[in-house]
């Protein structure tokens, strides 16, 4: 490998260590990318390209978002009438890829960064 390669892969790699530490003071840490790339696959498998980042989003996602929130995730619970942003982002990015990248985890933490700033405990903590 030669110097010029090794040094964007090093750049590269500490760019991720540190966008994976995003937190808020009172709703905790972002979840890492592996997380999300959970509800990515899922928001795949689901809306097959379909979602345009508006509307009710299927009943089977909101469903699958709310195990992974009821199971320890620290995300926000959905509701049909009240999406976060993050889910929005989720679903979106789910409607047109399979793999989550690196800038798009960064969009969905700050897009969860919102959401934690916005949302007040009791909305945060329902879980479907």
């Amino acid at each position: 490998m030669n110097k010029r390669k090794l040094r964007q892969v090093l750049r590269e790699s500490i760019r991720s260590v540190l966008s994976e530490s995003v937190s808020h003071p009172e709703k905790g840490e972002c979840p890492d990318i592996y997380e999300w790339q959970k509800l990515v696959s899922i928001a795949q498998s689901m809306l097959m390209g379909r979602y345009r980042g508006y509307g009710e989003p299927p009943t089977g996602f909101v469903r699958a978002w709310n195990r992974y929130k009821s199971k320890g995730m620290n995300i926000p619970g959905i509701l049909y009438d009240s999406v976060p942003n993050c889910a929005t982002a989720i679903m979106q990015i789910g409607s047109q890829q399979y793999e989550l990248t690196q800038s798009d985890y960064k969009i969905v933490c700050d897009n969860w960064m919102t959401d934690a700033d916005e949302m007040d405990q009791f909305d945060w903590d329902y879980e479907g």
